[in-house]
């Protein structure tokens, strides 16, 4: 039928890409491995926040959803956002194309923009605040982890209004870097700032030494750096996916690239707003929080590696706090808070299967769904190290 010329046609395009490339159905392009695809569905307006399963259209309610779905033969009965392609879960569309906000089947949740849900008890659970409030904040205890639910979701503090303390926004939500790119030389002081839609720092990347890395092949020319952000399909589907449904994710999640292979020495450092409101106390709360990393952001089969735990900073604005690391290689990073277990929340969403990632949390703890490399931590050490001497 079809689905099989549609099949035919994509693996023959995709068997057309040169080596260290990869096919994105928008656009019909090849595109390198670590470029995501360009992003097919945005995300639904607040007046329609259900994306239906049956067309990735937005709607108020499942009942003005159109039923049926073009999806029926053999394995391959979900559809993706392309309209046209059928694969067996969201995972299988995700490898194909990209998407920003919820996926088919699941609602914006009003409480908070940035969470899905499948209907609004999930929402209520996945924010925190009850339908017609708004996250403010994540309550916290005196050692500033997040205060764990009876239903093993994060507790939040919620107002009857949006106001500037009060936004009704997942962390990270809004902060998502532009694309940005420079030239840089392994030179003490090098920077590069990547801004948010709003003009608002949204990373900073400097070398806080000279030689703080080297072109792998000896050159002496000045690498380009590129930073961007990384698309919520990625997110909702890859490694960090069960860390994205548990509301453990505090900053954007964002890639970072430089045009070549580079050797990173030491010195290199990252810096992550993380949001605070209503007096908190950035060190009490960025001790908790680590960077999490994935070194091929399209490998959604990946696990995620620790960089290290956070350091507080602040941005220049001497206000906003900042989780701040040394990192020694690049690609997709995250920060997230590790007083919030995803492998305690096992609810699967009615009309979801455990298949497909955001529908349903996984079963492994933080402590053993990533993979910690001892270099890290080494590394980390000799930069403090470094820092208490140049002082």
């Amino acid at each position: 039928g079809n689905q099989t010329l549609i099949d035919s046609y994509k693996s023959k395009r995709e068997s057309a890409c040169e080596t260290g490339k990869h096919f994105c159905d928008k656009g019909g392009t090849c595109v390198p491995d670590k470029t995501p695809c360009p992003t097919v569905k945005r995300d639904c307006p607040a007046a329609k926040p259900l994306r239906c399963l049956s067309d990735w259209s937005c709607q108020t309610a499942v009942a003005s959803c159109p039923t049926g779905t073009q999806c029926t033969s053999g394995a391959k009965q979900t559809l993706c956002p392309d309209g046209l392609t059928c694969a067996v879960n969201k995972k299988g569309c995700a490898k194909l194309m990209s998407w920003e906000g919820c996926p088919a089947g699941m609602q914006a949740c009003a409480q908070m923009d940035g969470v899905c849900a499948a209907n609004a008890t999930m929402c209520e659970k996945r924010t925190g605040c009850t339908t017609g409030s708004f996250f403010c904040q994540h309550k916290r205890d005196a050692e500033g982890n997040i205060e764990i639910g009876a239903d093993k979701f994060p507790v939040a503090e919620c107002g009857a209004a949006k106001t500037a303390n009060c936004k009704g926004i997942k962390p990270g939500k809004g902060r998502e870097p532009q694309a940005a790119v420079k030239a840089m030389r392994a030179e003490k002081g090098e920077k590069l700032e990547a801004k948010d839609s709003s003009g608002r720092v949204a990373v900073v990347i400097e070398m806080l030494m000279a030689n703080a890395f080297k072109a792998a092949d000896g050159s002496s020319t000045a690498v380009n750096f590129t930073i961007g952000s990384v698309a919520d399909s990625i997110v909702q589907n890859g490694g960090l996916g069960s860390y994205y449904a548990s509301g453990a994710i505090m900053s954007a999640v964002l890639v970072i690239e430089p045009s070549q292979e580079v050797v990173v020495n030491d010195g290199f450092l990252i810096q992550l707003p993380i949001e605070t409101v209503g007096g908190e106390e950035c060190a009490k709360i960025v001790a908790n929080i680590a960077i999490l990393t994935i070194h091929d952001v399209n490998d959604l089969d990946a696990s995620p590696e620790i960089v290290a735990v956070c350091t507080a900073g602040t941005m220049a604005d001497g206000t906003t706090c900042t989780c701040n690391v040394n990192v020694t290689a690049f690609s997709a990073f995250a920060a997230v808070d590790y007083s919030v277990d995803p492998s305690q929340q096992l609810v699967v969403e009615s009309g979801n299967t455990a298949a497909d990632g955001v529908d349903a949390t996984t079963t492994t703890p933080f402590s053993a769904g990533v993979h910690i490399n001892p270099l890290w931590w080494i590394t980390l050490g000799s930069f403090l190290l470094a820092l208490t001497i140049s002082r």
